[in-house]
């Protein structure tokens, strides 16, 4: 009997090195969505522009998800946790006198 396939790890998706920009991109395409909507400008251009930087947020996230032991997943956690959010570097105890 066949023993089971070498699994190799997943690579990340091609998105994954825009994805800070697309955050920003989430948070910066609703606001011009509302006032394109407000002047009468909105195009369908606009809707496509915040659909893309969406669905590239969320398969990356997905990927990260799905993924959390992956080296490439941990690096990109790593890129964006918070300082304040981040394990403390683990010391050596102080020996004790005896």
């Amino acid at each position: 009997m066949p023993s089971h396939p070498c699994h190799s790890a997943p690579e990340p998706p091609t998105q994954t090195p825009y994805l800070s920009g697309n955050l920003i991109d989430l948070i910066v395409f609703p606001d011009h969505l509302l006032s394109a909507a407000l002047t009468g400008s909105l195009t369908l251009g606009d809707i496509a522009n915040l659909a893309i930087a969406l669905d590239d947020v969320t398969t990356c996230l997905r990927w990260l998800l799905n993924n959390p032991t992956n080296h490439h997943a941990q690096t990109l956690r790593d890129g964006f946790t918070l300082s304040d959010f981040k394990p403390l570097p683990q010391s050596d105890p102080p020996e004790e006198n005896t």
